[in-house]
């Protein structure tokens, strides 16, 4: 279809948004043949330039100290589950549950072990300042007193 075969300006919308879903079902299909694979992982590309520019800034530590956050975050939902588990009876559950929680603690403490190569200590200075004006806004929000935290 050439440009003067569009009767109208909404003619030409109409093909560019048809040929631009084409496109898009295309990607997707694309990509769900490498996404769907079960050893395929994948973060959103605005959490990779997060994760890029933390690892060019502070080195290995920042994947080593991401990867202790999400773990450890997974470990509460694991534990949390367990608890829920537990409080309806639901033994089966419940073992399969806590065979996930000794499997995340394992990589936990493997993870924990392991050294980085650098950026340890910066990576340590810039999360006591953000954790620390993070602390001081929570207070203004709250108007409280920074000091009525640390008693």
């Amino acid at each position: 279809m050439t440009m003067d075969s569009f009767n109208s300006v909404n003619d030409f919308l109409r093909a560019a948004r048809a040929a631009k879903k084409d496109d898009e079902t295309s990607i997707q299909r694309r990509l769900s043949e490498v996404l769907d694979d079960a050893s395929t992982f994948a973060v959103p590309p605005d959490f990779l330039e997060i994760i890029e520019e933390y690892l060019e800034e502070y080195g290995d530590e920042a994947l080593r100290a991401i990867a202790m956050f999400c773990l450890g975050k997974w470990t509460q939902i694991h534990q949390d589950m367990l608890q829920q588990h537990l409080s309806h009876d639901a033994i089966e559950s419940a073992l399969w549950t806590m065979n996930d929680l000794s499997k995340l603690s394992f990589i936990l403490q493997g993870i924990a072990d392991l050294g980085s190569f650098g950026g340890d200590e910066r990576w340590k200075e810039m999360i006591k300042k953000a954790v620390g004006q993070a602390v001081m806004e929570h207070c203004e929000e709250q108007q409280i007193s920074p000091r009525d935290l640390l008693q």
